[in-house]
């Protein structure tokens, strides 16, 4: 998948989940659970730790030293690092959010076409099989059309009916 394609497939991800929280006040954001047991809240936490652990992957990645399975798999992945975040205050977790992903566009865009090709020898997915390597971490963007955050913007829209 080309690099440009990723980034376009990011950045409607975010314009759309901007969009859908733009329609939420505070309280709905902080208390209705719109996925699962989470709040709008806790989804951006979830984005936030993704786009992170993304860059933290893509650094891994480009000394062949891959990070392909978390130690505590993504459930508990995803529990801490909302927990991590539960205490902060609305607008410091949006900020976050916001970081986050212009630091994700940042080092995506800051890839030579070297360390975007980059394949990890001798190292596979454990899922699919597949070689490890940059381009690996957005796969599934292309198979959906859509970014992790785009798809949890679709979820909480649909959620609210917005």
């Amino acid at each position: 998948m080309e690099k440009r394609v990723v980034i376009e497939i990011l950045e409607k991800g975010h314009k759309d989940f901007k969009k859908v929280i733009g329609e939420l006040d505070s309280e709905t954001l902080d208390s209705v659970q719109a996925i699962g047991k989470w709040p709008v809240r806790d989804v951006l936490a979830h984005i936030t730790a993704w786009y992170l652990e993304f860059i933290r992957e893509i650094d891994s990645f480009l000394i062949d030293k891959p990070i392909i399975n978390l130690p505590s798999g993504d459930d508990a992945f995803n529990q801490r690092e909302v927990r991590l975040r539960k205490d902060k205050k609305l607008e410091e977790l949006l900020k976050e959010w916001e970081d986050s992903y212009k630091a994700l566009i940042g080092k995506v865009e800051s890839l030579s076409e070297d360390e975007w090709n980059h394949i990890c020898t001798g190292h596979f997915w454990p899922d699919t099989k597949e070689e490890v390597g940059v381009q690996s971490l957005f796969a599934t963007y292309q198979d959906s059309g859509t970014s992790h955050e785009g798809e949890h913007a679709r979820e909480i829209k649909n959620f609210f009916d917005l």
